[in-house]
């Protein structure tokens, strides 16, 4: 896979499974390249990228906005590149006009127990994303690689072109790190397959629509290790739910009436805002629940868990949460009527059970 324009030729070399489609090697090619994707793609089958005999096949975004041809998550590898020396054309960040051309050299037996893309070779970094084409490419690996034979010239050039107070290694290129790639790629392959016992978390990966945000998710999920219980004492409970308790104790008994649009009142938006610490995470004068998010979804988060409900235009307690014995570690709450507090051990839990 060489990128068009390089001098000396950038490239990676790599071992794919014939079934992949080809969403999931644009997000192969990401990582490989140290993209970010943070751009529009397409990928073309034909005699060149640009050539009218090219048949193009659709990104997401180009199947949101109606575009007509063959969406890219539909069409498998050995369904572009099938014969030894057939091509197939990947065209990244239309402005900066990433052109990629994939060349199959072999066909091989694959071991099923591989990782369905593998990458054993390459040369020359990644280019940075926004650093202006193969020419900025050309001109800031130079300019940061006190080796290189025209650094100085380079250096001088960017200052010219940019003004003397920008720093090439802003768009410093990608290195080449093989492990680390296979490491990514490995990620990737593991990463939407629905094996996962958080289907919850599966679904929020599949969401995410870049190649980067899903691996560093896949990754912060990894080092979760959410097979193992978490350990929360009572005063961090506490501290967890303190949101929801202050909202349950302000609704308290009476509830609250809702204006006329069904929002919280401002008094109590304010009384939010302030308690709760909430102005140094949103904008504005915090008085309007429509336009202070996160009270808006503290009192929704609260209704979806049960604890509230609306009733003739009043916000009220649920039978639950009234019934409820609201200690830190059970149910939300903080002052214990009529029991007394639970004692200060330490509550062990599982993800997606309650205690």
């Amino acid at each position: 896979m060489d990128l068009r324009g390089t001098k000396p030729p950038l490239w990676r070399r790599l071992e794919l499974a014939s079934d992949l489609f080809l969403d999931d090697l644009h997000a192969v090619i990401q990582t490989v390249f140290g993209w970010t994707d943070s751009h529009l793609h397409r990928f073309g089958s034909g005699s060149t990228y640009y050539s009218q005999d090219n048949e193009y096949y659709l990104s997401p975004f180009e199947v949101e906005e109606g575009e007509t041809g063959i969406p890219e998550e539909q069409v498998r590898l050995d369904e572009v590149l099938i014969e030894v020396g057939d091509t197939l054309f990947y065209n990244y960040d239309f402005g900066d006009d990433w052109q990629h051309t994939i060349k199959l050299e072999a066909v091989h037996p694959r071991d099923n127990a591989q990782p369905v893309a593998i990458c054993t070779a390459g040369r020359r970094p990644g280019p940075a994303e926004d650093c202006g084409g193969v020419s900025g490419y050309e001109l800031i690996a130079a300019a940061t690689d006190p080796t290189h034979a025209d650094h100085t010239d380079a250096v001088a050039e960017y200052a010219r072109y940019f003004g003397s107070d920008a720093d090439p290694a802003h768009y410093r290129p990608t290195p080449f790190d093989l492990d680390e790639i296979n490491t990514m790629l490995a990620d990737l392959g593991n990463g939407d397959t629905g094996q996962s016992p958080h289907k919850a978390l599966d679904e929020l990966v599949h969401a995410i629509r870049t190649s980067n945000g899903k691996q560093r998710l896949r990754r912060l999920i990894g080092n979760a290790t959410l097979d193992q219980p978490v350990h929360v004492d009572v005063d961090t409970a506490a501290q967890m739910v303190r949101p929801y308790t202050w909202l349950l104790d302000r609704v308290g008994t009476d509830g609250i009436a809702l204006t006329g649009a069904g929002y919280l009142p401002p008094v109590h938006v304010e009384a939010a805002t302030a308690e709760l610490g909430l102005a140094q995470e949103w904008i504005g004068k915090g008085n309007r629940e429509n336009l202070t998010l996160p009270v808006l979804s503290l009192r929704e988060s609260a209704r979806k868990a049960g604890l509230l409900r609306k009733h003739r235009g009043k916000l009220l307690l649920t039978a639950r949460e009234t019934a409820c014995v609201r200690i830190p570690s059970r149910c939300g709450g903080i002052s214990p009527q009529p029991h007394p507090p639970a004692p200060p051990t330490p509550a062990r839990l599982r993800p997606g059970s309650s205690s």
